[in-house]
C-alpha cells in the first residue's frame, strides 16, 4: 500500500463511532490484508464503478477503441461540481458551479485495471441533463443491451425534476469546443462528451421503461440486474424493505429490528454466488448542518462543520433472491480515514473516519495479488474526494454476522 496523502481536513471534520443500537466500529486500517483503502487521483466525488465487458466496450466509437485503450477495465461515474460550501476542498478535478447550459454535474471516467483516468467525458443529453445539480449522485447499471444509470435530477422543468433510469450511448462519444467561463471570462475548451437517453424534455424513463416514469425511491434507490435484465428497484431500505419488481409486483418485509428508519439505501445490489444472495449497503447520518427552530421549521446551522449530513455509518446486507428480504447484515461502521494522521494511535486509539462517507457501488475486482475473490466499495469522501474500500470474500462474510430476527 503506499503512502497515503494528506488531505489537510481538521479533526474536527473527522468522527469517531457513536454509541447504536447495533454497536459501531471501524473497519481495520489501510495497512491490514483483509481490508484496505485507498484514495482514487484523478476522480471527482461519489463515485460509481463498474467493470466493463467486451460487449459494452465494443459500443464505444472507434477513437477509444485503439491500443491507448486497450487497458480499460472499469467505467466510474463521479461528481465533478462542488456543493460543500463548509468542505475545503482541494482536490482539482472538483470545481466550483457554473451557471453552463452544456452538460450535466457528473463525467463518465474510463480507468484502467489500477483505476487510472484514461479517458473523461462529461455527461450530456437534452434540457434534462445540462445544468447545475442535474445528473447527480449516479449509480451504474451495466445490463446486456448496454450501459445504463441510475440518477437524481434536482434542477430543471418539471418534467426533468426526480429519480430515474437513463442509458449512456457510448457511441456518441465526441469532443467539442466549448466555450468555459474561466476567471471572469469566456474560454473555449476542449471538451469530451457522451449522451444521456432519455433526456430531451423528460427526465429519463422509470422502471418500466417508460419515458417520463420516473422511478419508485426519492433518491439512492438500488437497481438490480438478473440474467443481463433490469429486474428490480430497491427503493426503501427502512423499517420496511421494499423491492419493486419491473412486472409489477412489489415485495415488502420488515428490516431487522436493529436498523434505523432513517436508514437509506446506498448502492445498486450486486449478485454475489457465494453468499447465494444480493449484496447490499445501507447508510445514516448522525448529524446535520441543520437545526430545527422552536416552531419546527429548519435553518442552516452556522456552528455545524458541514453545509449538510455528516457522520455517516453503513450497514452491509445480503438480500435474498427471491423473497428480496434482508436475511444477514452487518454492525454499522465507518471507513477507516485515508488521512494519514488518524492512525497516530496515541490521539486516536480507536481511529478516525471523515465526517462525510457516502458508498456509491460494489463490484468484484480482479485482483490477482489476493487468494479468493476481492470485493471493492466505491465510496466518496467529504463531499470532495473518491476513495476504494476492498474486502477480502472471508472478511465481507465475518462482517455479516446477524441475522434478521424479524419474521416472513
Amino acid at each position: 500500500m503506499k503512502a497515503v496523502p494528506a488531505t489537510g481536513w481538521a479533526p474536527q471534520e473527522m468522527c469517531a463511532p457513536p454509541s447504536c443500537a447495533v454497536p459501531c466500529k471501524a473497519l481495520s486500517g489501510p495497512r491490514v490484508h483483509a481490508a484496505a483503502v485507498r484514495p482514487l487521483s484523478g476522480f471527482g466525488f461519489n463515485p460509481s464503478i463498474t467493470p466493463t465487458t467486451p460487449e459494452i466496450s465494443a459500443m464505444l466509437p472507434p477513437q477509444y477503441r485503439t491500443p491507448q485503450y486497450e487497458a480499460l477495465s472499469y467505467f466510474a461515474l463521479t461528481r465533478f461540481e462542488s456543493n460543500n460550501e463548509k468542505v475545503r476542498c482541494r482536490n482539482p478535478y472538483v470545481r466550483g458551479s457554473s451557471m453552463r447550459s452544456t452538460y450535466s454535474s457528473t463525467e463518465l471516467l474510463l480507468l484502467a485495471r489500477d483505476f487510472r483516468v484514461l479517458a473523461r467525458l462529461k455527461v450530456t443529453g437534452g434540457i434534462c441533463a445540462r445544468g447545475r445539480w442535474r445528473v447527480v449522485d449516479s449509480r451504474l447499471v451495466p445490463a446486456a443491451d448496454g450501459l445504463w444509470m441510475n440518477y437524481k435530477n434536482h434542477f430543471g422543468e418539471d418534467g426533468c425534476k426526480g429519480y430515474w433510469l437513463g442509458k449512456l450511448n457510448l457511441s456518441s462519444a465526441t469532443t467539442r469546443m466549448l466555450a468555459e467561463r474561466q476567471a471572469k471570462s469566456l474560454t473555449q475548451v476542449r471538451t469530451s462528451l457522451v449522451t444521456l437517453w432519455p433526456t430531451d424534455g423528460v427526465g429519463g424513463v422509470g422502471l418500466d421503461g417508460e419515458r417520463g416514469s420516473t422511478l419508485y425511491a426519492e433518491r439512492n434507490g438500488g437497481i438490480g440486474v438478473q440474467d443481463g435484465q433490469i429486474w428490480f428497484e430497491l427503493a426503501d431500505v427502512a423499517p420496511l424493505t421494499k423491492v419493486h419488481m419491473r412486472s409489477g409486483l412489489t415485495h415488502s418485509h420488515h428490516a431487522p429490528s436493529s436498523f434505523a428508519a432513517d436508514m437509506h439505501n446506498s448502492i445498486n445490489p450486486v449478485w454475489m454466488p457465494e453468499l447465494k444472495a444480493y449484496l447490499g449497503i445501507a447508510h445514516r447520518h448522525y448529524r446535520s448542518g441543520f437545526v430545527r427552530l422552536a416552531n419546527g421549521m429548519e435553518t442552516r446551522d452556522k456552528n455545524s462543520p458541514f453545509q449538510f449530513g455528516y457522520a455517516y455509518r453503513h450497514v452491509f446486507f445480503t438480500l435474498t433472491a427471491r423473497q428480496y428480504r434482508i436475511e444477514r447484515y452487518s454492525r454499522e461502521i465507518c471507513f477507516p480515514s485515508i488521512e494519514a494522521a488518524a492512525y497516530n494511535t496515541s490521539l486516536f486509539p480507536n481511529g478516525l473516519c471523515e465526517g462525510i462517507q457516502f458508498a456509491m457501488s460494489a463490484f468484484r475486482m480482479d485482483d490477482e495479488s489476493t487468494h479468493g475473490p476481492t470485493i471493492a466499495i466505491s465510496y466518496g469522501l467529504m463531499d470532495c474526494q473518491s476513495a476504494l474500500l476492498t474486502l477480502s470474500l472471508h472478511k465481507l462474510q465475518a462482517l455479516l454476522e446477524f441475522t434478521n430476527e424479524q419474521p416472513m
